[in-house]
């Protein structure tokens, strides 16, 4: 500790002679103080010299430079496998392995700061592992500890996995820490066994009912070269296709095409019979679930004519499965509009008698409408029909138009574009819109506005509205199959101009829910998913409410019941089950407003991981590529203690020596305010004692 400061240390000695003088004054030449002994008087004079030297020092703002050196320990990270391919192993080989975390952490600590961590799923410190998680992704692994210590004195990281991952990216060309050697310790077990399994499954998560749809099965094996084993696949329970297979050194894919004959959520299983002399059957079998649909949804293209338009629009819509979209014309339709769930009105004809009657049957019908506005229209004949706009001025029928520009409404929120799509539309090919006014109602949201040239206006060019129980999207212009062109020239495909147009599609087609009590949730999880439910209840004044309890009553296809109560959150419900076993649940959901009891019920399945289960032999080339690329080596769970002797012998892992210096004012040291309130005190009860005032 070192006393400086901005003035010459011959201040110092200035401030102890003004110290001794002014002393001298008060205990020498002060007749008062002749009588008392020369000891008080000593002692009398060195407190009050202390005390002023003391006083006068403080003048000078002196500093106290203190330099603080601690010593950092280099950092050892731990990282132990807690995925569910450990516990094939057995529980006292868990157990055991267990032990040995702490007989590492008790080796090392004594040199390096041990931190130690558990991954799966997810990265978190380490307890007793239970080996229970569902996957495992080694990357995450490497990117929490770049997160955590990467400005830090990381020495070495020990890892101790199987190596077998099935989620995130190859550990192996992570970029992640590359600097810190990596010490893997492989788990389970390395000998190769006689082991069929299915390694992967291929198929569409929805098809609809009457369809046949593919299901591509990959089957891989080891050691069971020329023989033989039956493939069966089962649709809850029925057997839909079986076949005898040669096995060889490659993986074998098979492509079977299953009948979807009921609606609904459908179990597949399949499974591949058990050949002589194989010890691990757990992986022959993989469950999945299959939405049925009852048909797809329908939309119509209504037109007085062709145009390209329209069959941009239909190879849009039809890119997503759940719709089907038909091109008809007016004055040959002979459909039921009912059937669809959104009609789009391209170019409106200019015959009434061709219109009316399928206008009335659109507006009865309620369905979702897209008015697409050409050049080539009566406008007067468009107007005497309720689509809830308004055409001010309007006289006879005017064929000019302007070539508009989509302006981009950032605060559009009815249904929401990827950034990329919204980017996209900022450079595109303009609409031909007519020339001609119009007002939209006020509850309208535009997407789009109508750029001419380099002008923004306020006009809409794509603008949305409700109209009674109709939902209505307004485009105000022809030409869009030009945008589809422009996506292929720039992005050598259309997925901009296709989320466009079924973002718009399933907006309008989505019937809104006007009951008083609605439940939202996924129709399938997976085992390692949670669970979480959505619920709004509605008074008779349609306002959201969550004064009553809303609980739920849960079942499971073994028969057992499961009671919760949803939170409330804000005005409505939420509701988290955690993660569930997997298989089938229906609920039964129940509340009550304004005495009115409100029931739901509904259907959802949680879905097996087997992600483990299809690999049972550990990884070492994997497990060897991270060692090597990082400059440290592997090691089997059997040789701890020589990976210790050699972590510990390597002369790079050194601890780092931090220094830091601290500037302080005298002033604010607190004991040199103790020490003159002391002396000051004995000097006052002193001269007290002894009649001096």
């Amino acid at each position: 500790m070192e006393l400086i400061s901005q003035y010459s240390a011959w201040y110092y000695l200035l401030c102890f002679g003004a110290a001794l003088l002014y002393s001298s004054i008060v205990y020498y030449k002060n007749k008062k103080t002749i009588e008392l002994s020369s000891w008080l008087r000593i002692v009398l004079f060195c407190f009050r010299t202390i005390v002023v030297f003391f006083i006068a020092l403080l003048i000078l703002s002196p500093f106290f430079k203190s330099v603080n050196t601690e010593i950092e320990k280099p950092i050892l990270l731990i990282g132990l496998d807690n995925s569910s391919s450990i516990a094939n192993n057995g529980e006292d080989y868990c157990k055991d392995l267990n032990k040995k975390i702490i007989h590492l952490q008790n080796q090392f600590s004594d040199v390096y700061e041990v931190k130690t961590f558990s991954f799966g799923e997810k990265v978190q410190p380490y307890k007793s592992n239970l080996f229970s998680e569902k996957s495992t992704d080694l990357s995450s692994f490497f990117d929490e500890m770049e997160t955590q210590y990467s400005n830090k004195n990381v020495g070495a990281i020990v890892l101790m996995t199987d190596g077998v991952y099935n989620t995130g990216v190859n550990p192996v060309y992570q970029e992640k820490l590359k600097q810190v050697p990596v010490y893997s310790v492989v788990l389970g077990d390395t000998i190769t066994y006689k082991d069929l399994f299915v390694k992967d499954l291929y198929f569409n998560n929805i098809t609809f009912l009457g369809n046949k749809f593919p299901l591509e099965i990959l089957i891989d094996a080891t050691k069971c070269e020329k023989e033989k084993t039956t493939l069966i696949v089962e649709m809850d329970g029925v057997v839909k296709y079986t076949e005898e297979i040669l096995l060889n050194k490659t993986p074998i894919s098979k492509k079977v095409l299953i009948s979807a004959d009921q609606v609904g959520m459908r179990k597949l299983v399949v499974q591949l019979k058990k050949v002589e002399g194989e010890k691990i059957i757990v992986n022959n079998r993989r469950e999945v679930f299959v939405e049925v649909l009852d048909g797809r949804q329908k939309v119509l293209l209504l037109s007085k004519g062709p145009h390209p338009d329209l069959g941009a629009l239909k190879m849009a819509i039809e890119s997503n499965e759940n719709y089907k979209a038909e091109i008809a014309f007016f004055d040959s339709f002979k459909g039921k509009i009912n059937q669809y769930s959104m009609v789009a009105i391209h170019r409106f004809p200019d015959e009434s008698s061709v219109a009316e009657p399928l206008m009335k049957e659109i507006f009865q019908s309620k369905v979702g409408i897209c008015l697409v506005l050409g050049t080539q229209m009566s406008y007067s004949h468009l107007a005497r029909y309720n689509f809830g706009i308004q055409w001010p001025n309007l006289a006879g029928n005017n064929r000019s138009y302007n070539d508009c520009y989509p302006a981009f409404n950032k605060d559009f929120v009815r249904f929401s574009l990827s950034p990329g799509t919204a980017d996209f539309f900022k450079d595109v090919t303009p609409l031909k819109s007519p020339f001609i006014s119009f007002q939209v109602p006020g509850d309208a949201e535009h997407l789009f506005y109508q750029k001419i040239g380099s002008v923004e206006t306020d006009a809409p060019l794509m603008t949305f509205y409700s109209m009674q129980e109709s939902k209505i999207c307004l485009i105000a212009g022809e030409g869009i199959w030009r945008w589809k062109l422009n996506d292929f020239m720039k992005n050598e495909n259309d997925n901009h101009f296709k989320e466009l147009i079924q973002k718009t599609v399933q907006y309008l087609s989505v019937k809104e829910d006007k009951s008083n009590f609605r439940i939202n949730h996924q129709k399938k999880f997976m085992e390692n998913e949670e669970v979480l439910f959505n619920a709004e209840v509605y008074n008779d004044s349609y306002e959201l409410s969550n004064l009553e309890e809303l609980k739920l009553k849960l079942k499971n296809n073994k028969g057992k019941e499961f009671e919760f109560v949803f939170d409330k959150i804000s005005d409505r419900y939420r509701l988290n089950m955690g993660c569930l076993e997997a298989g089938n649940y229906s609920y039964v959901a129940s509340t009550k407003i304004a005495n009115k009891k409100l029931e739901k019920t509904g259907k959802f399945i949680v879905e097996e991981m087997q992600l483990e289960n299809i690999s049972h032999r550990s990884d070492v080339f994997l497990l060897s590529k991270i060692a090597d690329n990082t400059g440290g080596k592997v090691f089997h769970i059997s040789q701890l203690d020589q990976m210790v002797a050699g972590i510990k012998a390597r002369e790079d892992i050194k601890p780092v020596e931090h220094s830091a210096v601290e500037m302080k004012e005298l002033i604010h040291e607190k004991w040199l305010f103790v020490l003159l309130i002391l002396l000051l005190s004995v000097e006052w009860v002193l001269r007290k004692r002894y009649g001096l005032n």
